[in-house]
């Protein structure tokens, strides 16, 4: 109908634009290809490279001229290049691979493997040059990662090194790249120059090292800020990005990357969106964060080549793994010190979303000793609400958000000197956190020690 039965990238977005505009509501919001293809239709190279759907070809690359833009085959409403559908591609060559992806995809949503590694973000980074500095762009991307992500940085430097992280030899880079992927990471992000088989001219990690990651399921999203990893539609061989993906017994859940050249200008702007949007809206879906990253390029005006050739290898609908849930911590203070029956004394609770995720349906419950008499309470924060003489509703917190409740009243007159209150105050959520350890916090009034459960958090003064 869309083709009259030719295999034709134009054919894929006339059918798109009309499921946009003419399917029943709701609207299409995702769309997976599912083949990969190459610009090599018939052959001529003899690489005998398959085609199953085509890539859409088009003179987006300032330097390259003619390549791959999927997409354009989602530019479907109005004249501008932004997508208005959440595309991606796996680009598979054969049934098996459909497995192996797909099979990835679940185990990442529904089941990724205890332990810590889902807190590690690893970001590796090329020496600066003449097409841009790329450790002070990876280091800016490190700038407002939520609580709960640990940094790791792995930069190559041609000059002297005084910090860790700095690489002289990349080869030592290499081997600690490889291993620490092979431990697990929720993101790999790397800034430099780069080409279809490997990641800097030094080789900080290429096709070569695929069988040396075994990572199983502890499979992060690489993000690349860099050219020519994503060039899947070269007839020859597999390119770095497809490779990743493909990868069974680790790799890669999915892989952002380019199709075409470019230096470091705008690349700052794409990561930029991508994080704070999972930052903020605490691990949305891959594609609306991949489309944030494409929105803040294009409000900047310059650049735009990219919102066609920064292509997503996975599924646009992939739900975010379990890094992304929220995580509360309830601490007190006491105010002052030295206290005595029937002084006045204030309780200070900080509740903080230390994780990724948005916390929702929060409530904090206060056991106010009847040792302090009169309690009453306060909140500079908007939208809390007591439910019951020492309960409240809190609003959602985003990552790193808190509000702070202060809880004051009068110490029993009638105690002797040597006296002990304690207040427990306790957080809870409507989601699942990463932890519930911290959700449980003590405050003792008076100098006597009094022995707690491991987890509470005890103030003495």
């Amino acid at each position: 109908t869309f083709g009259n039965g030719r295999m034709d990238a134009e054919a894929i977005k006339t059918f798109l634009d009309h499921a946009y505009h003419n399917w029943p509501a709701p609207k299409p919001v995702y769309v997976l290809l599912v083949g990969d293809g190459s610009y090599d239709f018939k052959n001529y190279s003899g690489y005998n490279a398959p085609t199953f759907i085509p890539p859409y070809l088009a003179p987006v690359d300032p330097w390259w001229g003619e390549t791959a833009s999927d997409n354009r085959l989602v530019t479907v409403a109005g004249s501008d290049t932004l997508p208005d559908l959440l595309i991606g591609r796996l680009p598979v060559a054969s049934a098996a691979e459909v497995t192996t992806i797909v099979n990835k995809i679940i185990q990442y949503e529904t089941n990724p493997p205890a332990g810590l590694w889902p807190t590690n973000h690893i970001f590796v980074a090329d020496n600066p040059d003449s097409a841009g500095d790329f450790q002070a762009a990876a280091d800016d991307g490190l700038t407002g990662l939520p609580a709960s992500f640990i940094p790791y940085r792995y930069y190559y430097t041609e000059g002297s090194s005084n910090q860790p992280y700095l690489y002289t030899n990349p080869e030592d880079l290499n081997a600690d790249l490889v291993a620490d992927f092979t431990y697990g990471a929720s993101f790999i992000s790397f800034y430099g120059h780069s080409s279809w088989e490997q990641w800097a001219v030094e080789s900080f990690l290429a096709l070569d090292n695929l069988a040396q990651l075994q990572n199983q399921n502890r499979l992060p999203i690489v993000s690349e800020m860099t050219c020519f990893t994503g060039f899947f539609h070269h007839p020859k061989e597999a390119t770095f990005d497809e490779s990743l993906l493909r990868r069974s017994g680790g790799g890669a859940v999915a892989v952002w990357g380019s199709t075409g050249l470019g230096v470091g200008a705008g690349h700052d702007r794409l990561q930029a969106g991508f994080y704070q949007t999972i930052s903020q809206d605490g691990g949305p879906d891959l594609g609306t964060a991949v489309l944030a990253g494409k929105l803040k390029l294009s409000a900047l005006g310059y650049h735009q080549d990219l919102l066609d050739t920064f292509t997503l290898f996975g599924d646009p609908a992939l739900r975010l793994s379990s890094v992304f849930k929220p995580d509360l911590r309830i601490t007190q203070q006491l105010l002052g010190s030295g206290h005595k029956p029937g002084d006045p004394v204030t309780l200070t609770l900080t509740i903080e979303n230390t994780g990724a995720g948005v916390s929702t349906g929060i409530v904090v419950t206060n056991s106010v000793p009847p040792e302090i008499l009169s309690p009453t309470w306060s909140t500079a924060a908007s939208g809390v609400s007591v439910s019951g003489t020492y309960t409240w509703t809190l609003p959602d917190l985003g990552s790193n958000q808190q509000v702070v409740i202060q809880v004051s009243g009068v110490i029993d007159p009638t105690l002797p000197d040597t006296f002990s209150i304690v207040n427990i105050a306790t957080v809870s959520s409507g989601v699942s956190e990463l932890s519930n350890a911290n959700n449980r916090s003590a405050a003792i009034v008076g100098g006597h020690r009094l022995f707690l459960p491991l987890a509470a958090k005890a103030f003495y003064w």
